[in-house]
C-alpha cells in the first residue's frame, strides 16, 4: 500500500502572527510562500537501524523542496500496521533550534506543544525535546521506541521527539518521527519550525520554518 509523508517550509513569524496553521498548510500547497523561505542543508532520512522502531519498505523515494515544491516528499509502499521512523537532521550551523512542529496526522494542521519532561515525570507535552545523546544512547540500549511512546502523545499514529543539539550555535537539533501506518491509504504532513541563534554579531535571533 502507498503512503507519502510531506515536510514543508515558511516564514515562522507568518505562522506564529498572521496565519491559522490551516492557512498554512494551503500556501504551502499553493506555493505562495517566498523561496526564500526554504531553510537549506536539511536532510530528511529513513533510519534503517530497527532499534528506531522502523521498517525498511521495498519502495522508497525523496522528493527533495524545489523552488517549484514546498515539500520534501517521500513515498513508500508500506504494510498496514508496520512502523517507518524518520529523522529530520542537519550539519548546517544555522538555523539550530526546533521552535515549532505542526502535523496533520488526525486530518488537520495542528501545532503541537514541545518541552522536556514534567518535574514529576509526567506526560505534559505532545514532542519530548531531550539532549540528542540520550536518544542515541536508548536506541543502543534497545529501548527507544518504548521511551517514546510512553513520553510522546500520538497523534493520528504519529510520534515526534526533538533530539537537542550539545552546543548552542555550532551542532543542530534533530526530529525524530515513528509512524504506525494505518490500513487506508494516507499522506502525512509536518513543518517544523527554526530558530537561528547568531554568535556571529549581536546576538540576534531569527525565526523560520522549515521541512
Amino acid at each position: 500500500m502507498i503512503y507519502r509523508a510531506l515536510i514543508g517550509c515558511a516564514i515562522a513569524s507568518l505562522w506564529l502572527l498572521t496565519l491559522p496553521v490551516w492557512a498554512m498548510e494551503a500556501r504551502l500547497d499553493s506555493m505562495e510562500f517566498s523561496t526564500a523561505a526554504v531553510i537549506p542543508g536539511r536532510e530528511l532520512r529513513l533510519l534503517e537501524n530497527p532499534a528506531y522502531g522502523g521498517q525498511v519498505p521495498n519502495r522508497v523515494s525523496f522528493l527533495p523542496a524545489t523552488g517549484q515544491q514546498s515539500w520534501t516528499t517521500i513515498v513508500w509502499d508500506g504494510t498496514p500496521g508496520t512502523r517507518m521512523a524518520f529523522v529530520v537532521q542537519s550539519y548546517m550551523a544555522a538555523w539550530q533550534e526546533v521552535w515549532d512542529i505542526a502535523t496533520n496526522a488526525t486530518g488537520v494542521l495542528r501545532r503541537l506543544t514541545i518541552g522536556g519532561p514534567s518535574l514529576f515525570g509526567g506526560q505534559t507535552r505532545d514532542v519530548p525535546a531531550v539532549p540528542n545523546d540520550f536518544l542515541a544512547n536508548a536506541a543502543d540500549r534497545g529501548n527507544f521506541v518504548t521511551w517514546l511512546q510512553q513520553r510522546a502523545k500520538p497523534v493520528g499514529g504519529m510520534y515526534l521527539a526533538v533530539g537537542q543539539r550539545h552546543d548552542k550555535f555550532t551542532s543542530v537539533d534533530r526530529v525524530y518521527i515513528l509512524i504506525a501506518l494505518p490500513p487506508e491509504l494516507h499522506t502525512f504532513k509536518v513543518v517544523i519550525g527554526w530558530k537561528d541563534h547568531d554568535d556571529r554579531t549581536d546576538d540576534r535571533e531569527f525565526e523560520r520554518l522549515l521541512w
